[in-house]
Parts: structure tokens; sequence; C-alpha cells
């Protein structure tokens, strides 16, 4: 059995820098005809100059040949300026803004903590260049319990933001709740709308903890309830356009994640294809993985859809135990497992 799909674009990805960056990047351009690149390095990418040299360090970072094409994100801050969203746009580089809440996840302490006010003149002004706002939906405050924290932030900072700010376009990313599916689906079309991550659509909260603390399998926004994994795999099964490819791949050594405090991110690159099609292919709808990979995130960012194609061939394969490079492993998602599709570029 082989399907060939239109080129998928990956609209949440990490990157990562210097040697990493060069380790992680040949997964994803192996696929995937664009990334929304994250903006969270350290120190953050918070001005256009900067994405525009970290786009140059992705660019060289390239295997030879490859057409793959980051899109570049601003890191939301709350000394942002309106100016800042005009060079962004004018830049050609520069497709959305991403909205940390402080604290949130990886390198997100110099996000925002005053959305509605220091932020309100930046938001006002993205609306004016079409610049999409990309959300980390988590609250942050550390009295609410962890798996709590999607809800609450759809309930005190969403459901108010695209009250006050309808035009504004708005990508929550990385739903893991039912919650976030209603939430988007309550939404405008082409306003509002929502990736997607495999481990989210394959995993519940016990992935975690089975035979013993999992931290290849932790991430951020932590793994749910299997109520919620059912609900995501049955918004994007059903064909709706308001959800489409994010992977969030997250590489760390290994060595920071199988430690005493170890790091949030699932490196998912080299397995990402391959389970999404499982997922529509045990939901029965194969027909619609295209749209959810290749059509519905360039559409929702008014972008052209991908002209070349890829296949995916029903063919057994083992993921790797580990990727090794000099300066240590990583570790992919489903390590050592045999997964049942295997893409490959047509």
């Amino acid at each position: 059995m082989e399907l060939t799909i239109t080129r998928p674009d990956d609209w949440h990805l990490h990157l990562r820098d210097g040697g990493l960056l060069e380790a992680v990047i040949p997964h994803s351009a192996s696929y995937f005809g664009r990334g929304i690149v994250m903006p969270n390095l350290k120190p953050p990418i918070r001005t256009t100059a900067a994405a525009v040299a970290y786009r140059e360090s992705i660019l060289k970072a390239l295997p030879s040949g490859s057409d793959f094409t980051p899109l570049m994100t601003l890191y939301l801050t709350d000394t942002t300026t309106p100016n800042e969203i005009k060079l962004a746009r004018k830049s050609g580089v520069v497709f959305a803004v991403k909205l940390y809440p402080a604290g949130a996840t990886t390198n997100s302490q110099d996000g925002v903590t005053d959305l509605f006010g220091k932020c309100l003149p930046v938001l006002e002004e993205m609306i004016e260049q079409n610049m999409p706002l990309l959300v980390h939906g988590e609250a942050t405050n550390p009295e609410i319990d962890v798996f709590d924290r999607e809800k609450v932030f759809i309930d005190t900072v969403l459901i108010p933001l695209v009250q006050r700010l309808p035009k504004l376009k708005v990508v929550m990313e990385h739903i893991t709740t039912m919650d976030a599916v209603r939430f988007v689906q309550s939404c405008k079309e082409g306003f509002v709308a929502a990736t997607v991550t495999p481990q989210h659509l394959l995993l519940n909260r016990n992935a975690i903890f089975q035979g013993g603390l999992q931290p290849h399998n932790y991430c951020l926004p932590i793994l749910k309830r299997e109520i919620h994994r059912q609900a995501i795999v049955s918004a994007v099964t059903s064909g709706s356009k308001q959800f489409f490819l994010g992977t969030d791949s997250a590489p760390h050594e290994r060595q920071n994640k199988e430690c005493a405090c170890g790091c949030a991110g699932i490196f998912n690159a080299p397995v990402a294809l391959s389970l999404y099609a499982k997922v529509f292919e045990e939901a029965g709808v194969l027909d619609k993985l295209e749209a959810f990979t290749s059509f519905n995130g360039p559409d929702f960012y008014s972008l052209p859809r991908n002209t070349s194609k890829i296949k995916l061939k029903k063919t057994p394969w083992k993921v790797p135990e580990t990727f090794s490079y000099s300066f240590g492993d990583i570790i992919p998602m489903f390590a050592g497992k045999t997964l049942e599709w295997q893409p490959s570029s047509d």
C-alpha cells in the first residue's frame, strides 16, 4: 500500500541552534517543505534582525540540495513594539509572533506578563499586518494544577482575547484537551486554529509513568487523560480545516532528559509523518490525512500549498534507539519500536 501526498509543512518546530541545530534539521528537511521555527533560544529571538540572523544559520545548516524553507517567528515580550511588527512583515521572512506566558515552558522566562496592557498595541498592529499570534496556552500560576493549566488559560486569556480582538489570527499550539478542541471549534474558521502533535494524538499521561518514569515522553503541555486524547483524535480526523500539523519536535541531549531535573520536550521529527498516518489509518480516514498535513496550515497562513509530493509506504521499519553525535545522544519518540508507515521523498 502506498500514499502520495502533497509535501507537508511543520507549523510548530524547534530547531535549536549550534550543534543541536546541525544534528536535527536533516530530519525535518527530509520530508517537510516549510517549518514555523520557534524563537525560544537563549537569548530569545525578539527582533526582526535576530530572526534574519537565525534564519541564515538555519539555511547554512541544511543538507546540500535541500529546499526546506524556515518560516521565522518573533518572541513576544512586554517590551515588543508595534514598529517591530511592521519590520517583521516587511522582512518577508517573519510569519508569526509567539506568545509564551512567562515561565510556561523551555526558555520562556522572558515571556509575557501583561498581554492586555503592555502588549495590546502590538496585537492591534498584528491585525493590521495579518500576522498570526501563536499561543502556548497554559496558565503559569504555580497554584494551578499542571493538568488544568490549558483549560484555565482558555477561560482567563484566550476567550477574552478573541472577544476583544476578533480579527486577530490565533493559533493555539499543541492542544492537549477536549476543552481546547471545543474552544477552537467555537471560534470563526480562518481566525482561530490549532496545531496538533503526534504525542498528543497517540499517548495519554500513563505513558509518562508506565514501567517507571519515562523522561522521553515528558513534554509541555504535559500529556493528559485518555478522554482528552480521544477528543483530539476525533477533531483532527473529522476533516475540520481548523486543525493542522505541528510536531512541536523539541530535541534535547539525552543527558538533559535523563537526569534529576529533566527537560520537557519530545524529539519526534524522524517519526512524525509515520505516526500521523497511523492515527488517520486507525480512524479509517486516510483520505483526510493530506488536508491535515499539507493544506490546512498554508491555507490559514495565506501561503501557497507546496507543489512537490512525498510518498508514504506501508513498509514496517524500526525507529533507531538513539541518534549519536559528537556532543552526545538524542533519543527519538518511539525509540526502538516498529512503525508501519515509512515516508520517502517522491
